[in-house]
């Protein structure tokens, strides 16, 4: 986020970092970071139950969701590779806990 900061010309404050504890203004299209910030506004996204309690689950922190490499089928595994897996390894995050 520092580097973001500096990147768009703005002072890097570690509330940038909790995001939850603010109102926040996010992108639309992620529902899943959208439910860690809203998590205790109802009916503000639409998720399945066991989504929702997924998401729930979550301690208030930033997190590294890797579950799409579970949850796709395996058609649109392929389809996701063709397409961007080449790209979207040059932003690997290699993690222990992934």
């Amino acid at each position: 986020m520092r580097t973001l900061a500096s990147f768009l010309g703005l002072a890097f404050d570690p509330v940038m970092l909790e995001p939850w504890t603010s109102e926040q203004h996010p992108l639309g299209g992620n529902e899943g970071p959208l439910s860690l910030l809203t998590r205790d506004r109802a009916g503000l996204i639409e998720l399945s139950e066991s989504r929702r309690e997924w998401y729930r689950a979550q301690p208030p922190t930033i997190l590294l969701d890797q579950r799409w490499k579970y949850e796709m089928s395996a058609e649109a595994l392929t389809a996701f590779e063709a397409v961007a897996g080449e790209f979207n390894r040059t932003y690997a995050w290699e993690d222990a806990a992934s």
